[in-house]
């Protein structure tokens, strides 16, 4: 088993969380090794340096980030690294949707039942030209959605956990429709002027937004929600208040479409965000790799 903490997660708390957990596992015969975090992407070469080393449980000690990059670092190709490879999370950070997801109680106490749940895989334009990939736990997409990543994560460090209400807010005051071109299980392409495309495996994003109420990690389908035609104070006012009950579902403007695939194409590059990450631009293909993950709970 090998812990890969990221101990500034959660303005420190990974640090504290990871302190009380290692004098727990003193007291316990658990074999075991970790690693630290030290900046962006190290979290993803030490879960597949793990791997590769022969571990089979790698837990995520950290934020949100930290376990969309470990599960990164288990995957390639649309397949595990290593067959009986399995995650763990160990929520510590700001938004902490991953303890919200996995209901996960006291952090420093590790669960002994393992569950499949369902991934998404993204392929997207790269750097370079060639064709990227990623893969998220909870969701994916384009638009405002990608925008209030952007916005919350700037504003982070200052923030702290009201980065992601403060960044949503002001990506809707800066928000404008964007014109996408958009497909479902390989269907034909429609084109829409959308406030945003959003790839749902989980329930919650942006810190304990309830964005997909009705989505489950099992069961082999991708909540696709669409928001169009929705104006500024609308999104604000209404949209924003509710969605934190999950009370947005029933407003016009948002749309629910359940898919195996879907396809994002867009004239200008739009920012793609994965687990609130940023991931590539447009041209994106967002797939689900149905109970490919095994998570210990």
């Amino acid at each position: 088993m090998v812990f890969v903490v990221n101990p500034a997660a959660g303005h420190g708390s990974g640090a504290r969380v990871w302190r009380e957990l290692a004098s727990r596992l003193s007291a316990t015969t658990l074999s075991y090794s970790v690693s630290f975090t030290y900046g962006p992407g190290d979290a993803t070469a030490l879960a597949r340096k793990a791997i590769q080393g022969g571990a089979r449980t790698v837990v995520a000690v950290g934020g949100d980030g930290t376990a969309h990059e470990v599960i990164n670092g288990l995957f390639e190709q649309g397949q595990l690294l290593a067959p009986d490879a399995r995650v763990a999370f160990v929520a510590a950070g700001t938004g902490n949707d991953v303890g919200r997801q996995f209901q996960l109680g006291d952090p420093t106490r590790l669960g002994d039942r393992t569950i499949h749940v369902d991934i998404l895989r993204l392929s997207y334009s790269g750097t370079v030209g060639d064709t990227a990939e990623r893969y998220a736990l909870f969701h994916a997409g384009v638009g405002l959605a990608a925008e209030a990543v952007e916005m919350s994560n700037r504003l982070k460090a200052r923030a702290g956990r009201l980065a992601y209400a403060g960044g949503t807010a002001v990506a809707l005051y800066r928000h404008r429709p964007r014109g996408v071109r958009f497909s479902l299980d390989a269907g034909p392409m429609v084109t829409r002027n959308v406030n945003f495309i959003f790839a749902a495996n989980g329930k919650y994003a942006g810190g304990g937004m309830l964005v997909a109420p009705m989505a489950s990690m099992t069961d082999g389908v991708i909540d696709v929600i669409t928001l169009e035609g929705a104006s500024r104070s609308a999104m604000l006012f209404r949209l924003l208040p509710a969605i934190y009950r999950g009370a947005h579902m029933g407003h016009p403007a948002v749309g629910h479409i359940p898919a195996k695939t879907l396809h994002i194409a867009s004239d200008e590059p739009l920012t793609v965000q994965a687990d609130g990450e940023p991931a590539g631009t447009t041209p994106v293909w967002i797939d689900l790799l149905p109970h490919a993950l095994p998570v210990c709970l």
